[in-house]
């Protein structure tokens, strides 16, 4: 009736059953003595489309041998919950865990096992957390983890206890036992920083901190770390 092309993105079930993403564009088309003779359309299937800019989607903001969200993702859920904390005036808490001599592991046992123990850990760790906390996967052999939300730095402790405590547990792979024990640091809002990337340096100083100590362990940011450590921290970032 009204005439003109219209232009929409749908989804169609084909003939075999499978549904596909589509283009459309209809236009009505008129008879000599003026009338509206019906419509005329042409469908452009964008199904490859759509999965090519889902799979770039994903790469952009997911580790694809973890599936959890890589540094990108994380930095941008810090933010957003750093924006609602100053709101709240509450706290919130950021650990940088780093497994210890992963590169010795992968040595022994060879890459492909690494990345096998490493969805393992993936696993473990994200059933440590509560359901508003995030975990990443920002290195070779680091994660980050925010925990949101928390009143005292107690918190931030016993949840970085449960996390080392779940990774002491044996691994199974190849059919042999692997064993393995974690660094984290542990950095505080509003205390070690007020912004995602100071809190993240200060975790990662922490973290530093605790493999200095003896590993296996974890230790809360201070402004007592030296001034080798945080050169080290901004070359890293």
């Amino acid at each position: 009736r009204e005439g003109g092309v219209q232009t929409y993105e749908t989804s169609v079930v084909y003939a075999d059953g499978k549904r596909h993403e589509v283009i459309f564009h209809k236009a009505a088309f008129t008879k000599r003595d003026g009338s509206t003779g019906g419509l005329v359309g042409a469908m452009v299937d964008i199904t490859e489309r759509k999965k090519a800019e889902e799979t770039i989607n994903y790469l952009a903001h997911f580790d694809p041998a973890t599936d959890l969200p890589n540094q990108t993702l994380f930095q941008r859920r810090l933010a957003l919950e750093l924006a609602e904390s100053k709101q709240r005036q509450d706290k919130l808490a950021v650990l940088n865990l780093d497994i210890d001599q992963f590169k010795k592991l992968t040595s022994a046992f060879g890459q492909q096992t690494g990345d096998k123990l490493l969805r393992q850990v993936a696993t473990r760790l994200s059933h440590s957390l509560r359901a508003d906390d995030t975990i990443a996967k920002v290195g070779d052999d680091s994660f980050m983890v925010l925990l949101p939300r928390i009143t005292e730095e107690e918190e931030a402790a016993q949840a970085a206890t449960e996390l080392l405590d779940n990774l002491r547990q044996a691994f199974m792979l190849e059919g042999q036992e692997i064993f393995i024990t974690a660094s984290i640091g542990i950095a505080l809002f509003p205390f070690d920083g007020l912004e995602p990337q100071d809190l993240i340096k200060s975790s990662t100083s922490a973290m530093h901190r605790a493999k200095d100590v003896g590993r296996n362990g974890y230790q809360f940011h201070s402004p007592e770390l030296t001034a080798r450590t945080r050169e080290e921290i901004d070359l890293e970032y």
